[in-house]
């Protein structure tokens, strides 16, 4: 959600919405150091008959609550985009159909009765699907964006991405093998050790694959 916010933002060039980006960003990334280190918001699993399904915990009611806070400004920045339009605007058809597919989105919302112990299968990935692929053709049928800088930009931050993901992996490695004792107190000390260098040299990393692939 919070990316289909950034992604809103970045098409409807909401100036005010920039702003609390960051916020949100944190506010969810909030979200994810409890679901790693705490029950608070996901306390176990449920056993249904289909499967095992995360079961929802104190903090996940205040989730749903920033989750629909997200959503629905979301789509009040691309319906405003869109109303502001001429019919004749390029840009006008495709921002109709980012508008109906994020409608769409909300409907994976019934996946969250789930989590707290309604049992059937959760169809949201139905609904997630079309969504995207509603994006998708907005984005390529009707170059709601330049699409080659689209990809360019994206490959190289996923290649950076890698490159990091693989760097840390082998350093939690190599600590295992040489530290006997090693805990999460070690592991959160090198995480964010690691995230400092990640910070001084991702981007630059990212600019360096990007310009190479340009030229």
């Amino acid at each position: 959600p919070v990316f289909y916010y950034h992604f809103a933002i970045t098409i409807s060039e909401s100036t005010l919405d920039k702003k609390y980006l960051p916020l949100t960003y944190a506010t969810f990334s909030l979200f994810a150091l409890f679901l790693g280190f705490s029950d608070l918001f996901i306390e176990g699993y449920h056993s249904f008959f289909w499967g095992y399904y995360p079961k929802a915990g104190f903090l996940h009611p205040i989730y749903l609550f920033c989750l629909n806070i997200v959503a629905l400004r979301s789509l009040y920045i691309i319906y405003q985009s869109y109303k502001q339009l001429n019919s004749d605007q390029l840009s006008h058809k495709p921002l109709g159909y980012v508008t109906v597919s994020l409608f769409i989105y909300f409907f994976a919302a019934i996946d969250f009765l789930v989590n707290y112990g309604i049992e059937f299968y959760p169809p949201g990935i139905f609904f997630i699907f079309c969504s995207l692929t509603l994006v998708a053709y907005a984005i390529t049928k009707h170059k709601l964006m330049d699409i080659s800088v689209v990809i360019n930009r994206f490959s190289a931050w996923l290649f950076t991405v890698f490159i990091f993901s693989t760097v840390f992996c082998i350093g939690i490695a190599g600590l295992t093998v040489i530290i006997s004792d090693f805990n999460v107190v070690i592991f959160t000390l090198f995480s964010i050790f690691f995230g400092l260098i990640c910070t001084q040299f991702f981007d630059r990393l990212r600019l360096f694959i990007q310009t190479s692939s340009e030229k």
